[in-house]
């Protein structure tokens, strides 16, 4: 293995795979390109996250990128793991079957809840994006409640997973990775380390 590394990003869903590209080019935007290569991987759901990671890195990762100190990142909401009296997914499993198969290291970046509960930190530019008024009270407990209500009021319906590629430019990067800094700031630190 080499001293080359590429950051490899699994998400688990449409709306991630989008903030995640988006994040990644804000950060190109103000800190300069990194000379890290990074991988997004869509997992397409939080029931295929176990299976589908460790047989993506041992497939496509670890044949494609052989020369490469491989750093896992896991994207998930935790949403389906607060209650849950059997969790969907066995992280310290996944963990060990990916540095096991040779990563170097599995960092989890999870969204509290879920990441419409980071994006609504920017609820001007969700509203601008919407061409609605800003409500003076946005009644809802989670982030994804408050997104259908937004989208009520500008007659179109949310639904998670919904196709965000138009959505989240829209939105302020800054804004939103100031809210969520601690959970985001070990990506960024892995794509621009300091010297």
């Amino acid at each position: 293995m080499g001293d080359k590394r590429l950051i490899v990003l699994f998400v688990e869903g449409e709306t991630e795979e989008v903030f995640y590209k988006y994040l990644l080019d804000h950060w190109r935007q103000i800190g300069g390109v990194s000379i890290i290569e990074t991988k997004i991987i869509n997992l397409h759901g939080i029931g295929n996250y176990a299976k589908k990671s460790v047989s993506k890195y041992k497939g496509e990762i670890c044949r494609d990128y052989p020369n490469c100190k491989h750093e896992i990142f896991l994207a998930y909401d935790t949403d389906v793991f607060e209650l849950a009296q059997k969790p969907p997914v066995d992280w310290v499993k996944v963990e060990k079957e990916l540095k096991t198969s040779g990563a170097v290291s599995v960092t989890h970046l999870k969204a509290e809840k879920m990441i419409e509960d980071w994006l609504i930190f920017d609820l001007d530019g969700i509203c601008s994006a919407l061409k609605i008024k800003k409500p003076g009270k946005l009644d809802a407990i989670s982030g994804h409640e408050k997104m259908k209500k937004l989208f009520k009021n500008a007659n179109r319906v949310y639904q998670k997973g919904f196709s965000m590629k138009d959505f989240i430019p829209k939105l302020s990067m800054q804004k939103i990775t100031t809210g969520v800094y601690t959970t985001l700031s070990c990506l960024k630190d892995s794509l621009y380390p300091k010297e």
